[in-house]
């Protein structure tokens, strides 16, 4: 009797163990390339929750699953599916991919963006795709907030984020309170943003998205056209070197992004609130868009 009630025992334990280690949300990943789109991963490393944030990011993962995937995979696949939607276009010297890491603390924070960055500028470089990673990093404004209101890096991180998902909260009314009242109110708002999102537009996504696609298919079929006649490439001669004039039109746009991120992607943060003489006023207006749209955590947390 004793031995079974000790099997029951044990095996609750488990449940209760494995539930906390696979669905219980530890770090927040955003990438912002308008689409915009948070992903929650638990301690596995995979995600577990997909947050839409903008009526782009609905449509890009509108027939596309990321749950359940290694992070590094799923923001593989969402990069994959902006270039075939034309966010990233392969053929334009703009792109900018900004991504934002809210984690248990800052060395783990740290070590996730290195990781994030690694991987996602090998996707990048292995397709062929020219873009700036941003990212964005506030660690010692968040160690500075959180002492000034003796609560942990991790807590501050949560309040942060509720914060994110249901702007009429203020941080004064969120210290006190517990983690687990603040982890369950960023549960809550997360599943009805999804519902309020998802809902009447489910249907119409996926057409959406395919109509998307033709279009800048069209738009990249003309970009092509206008690179050959600037070449001057004959007609009957264009097929035989298309791929070759478009390789070298590549080479260009990546030597270009190379001299901006020299400029940019280390220190974006002192240059992203005032305009910088030598960055393309593209990438400068993609940045301010992409704050407005990600949001500052020193002015909207405070």
């Amino acid at each position: 009797m004793k031995k079974g009630l000790l099997f029951i025992v044990v095996l609750v334990l488990l449940m209760i163990g494995g539930y906390y280690l696979y669905f219980v949300p530890v770090n927040y990943i955003g990438i912002d390339i308008n689409p915009s789109i948070e992903l929650a991963t638990n301690r596995l490393k995979r995600v577990i929750e997909v947050l839409p944030l903008n009526d782009e990011a609905d449509l890009l993962i509108a027939d596309i699953k990321l749950k359940n995937l290694p992070y590094n995979e799923a923001i593989e696949k969402v990069i994959k599916e902006a270039g075939a939607s034309g966010y990233l276009d392969d053929l334009a010297e703009d792109n900018v991919i900004v991504v934002s890491v809210a984690a248990s603390n800052d060395d783990v924070a740290k070590t996730l963006e290195n990781d994030l960055h690694n991987n996602i500028d090998k996707y990048l470089s292995n397709n062929k795709i020219p873009a700036l990673i941003l990212m964005e990093q506030n660690h010692e404004e968040r160690k500075d907030l959180a002492k000034s209101y003796d609560i942990s890096y991790g807590k501050l991180l949560l309040i942060q984020k509720l914060i994110s998902l249901n702007p009429d909260l203020e941080m004064d009314e969120l210290v006190d309170q517990p983690l687990r009242n603040i982890a369950n109110q960023i549960g809550a708002a997360r599943v009805e943003i999804v519902h309020n999102r998802a809902r009447e537009r489910q249907q119409t996504l996926a057409q959406q998205r395919e109509q998307l696609k033709n279009e800048y298919q069209e738009r990249r079929e003309a970009t092509i056209k206008g690179i050959l006649d600037a070449n001057d490439v004959p007609n009957e001669d264009r097929n035989q070197v298309r791929q070759e004039i478009i390789a070298k039109h590549k080479e260009k746009i990546m030597d270009a992004i190379d001299d901006t991120k020299e400029t940019i992607e280390d220190n974006w943060g002192e240059i992203k609130d005032k305009p910088a003489p030598n960055i393309p006023p593209t990438i400068q207006e993609k940045v301010e868009k992409a704050k407005v749209r990600w949001g500052n955590q020193k002015d909207n947390k405070r």
